[in-house]
């Protein structure tokens, strides 16, 4: 599946926090190579070829607490399981899983952003002819592993799909 996001990531770097009443300054723009960020990366265990997650330039905004906002386009290229047994209008399923490769949930920790009561992927702007979404969930996962005393976080988005039917019986009678 290639994909088109705009990923939201916010965190807090005391480093870049300022006094507002001595620099009154309430937001600065700043290139996000400049500055630390999470490597959240892209990845499934069970996957035989590499997922990839490319972001492209945006710069990042610092306010003056010290929290930093983040929010690239990236292109997601993910590899799906797919079952073809009645292709091709049977319901897909692709998971996408996001975690850090080298901080633990101490050190790092994810978590789902909420809008209002939601925690889906935003899909207000999936505009296919050929396909309907028919599943959106996102979870936070935590899990040991041998080399972390702390459990790490991974947060796991399932989408679903399905070719929408041209004409003819529906698909519960194709």
């Amino acid at each position: 599946m290639d994909s088109r996001v705009w990923l939201q990531l916010s965190w807090t770097d005391n480093r870049f926090a300022w006094n507002e009443a001595e620099f009154p300054v309430s937001v600065l723009r700043v290139p996000a190579e400049k500055i630390w960020r999470p490597d959240v990366f892209l990845y499934n265990s069970h996957l035989r070829a590499k997922p990839s997650l490319n972001c492209y330039a945006a710069n990042a905004l610092v306010y003056p607490n010290g929290k930093i906002w983040w929010e690239p386009a990236c292109r997601l290229q993910t590899y799906c399981n797919l079952t073809l047994a009645s292709a091709p209008y049977d319901e897909q399923t692709c998971a996408m899983r996001f975690g850090s490769r080298t901080f633990d949930g101490a050190m790092m920790g994810l978590e789902l952003w909420e809008q209002g009561n939601s925690t889906l992927a935003d899909v207000s702007y999936f505009i296919n002819q050929k396909y309907r979404i028919t599943k959106n969930e996102a979870i936070k996962e935590e899990e040991f592993y041998g080399c972390y005393m702390e459990p790490c976080h991974t947060v796991l988005f399932t989408l679903g799909f399905q070719r929408v039917f041209e004409g003819g019986p529906t698909c519960a009678n194709h």
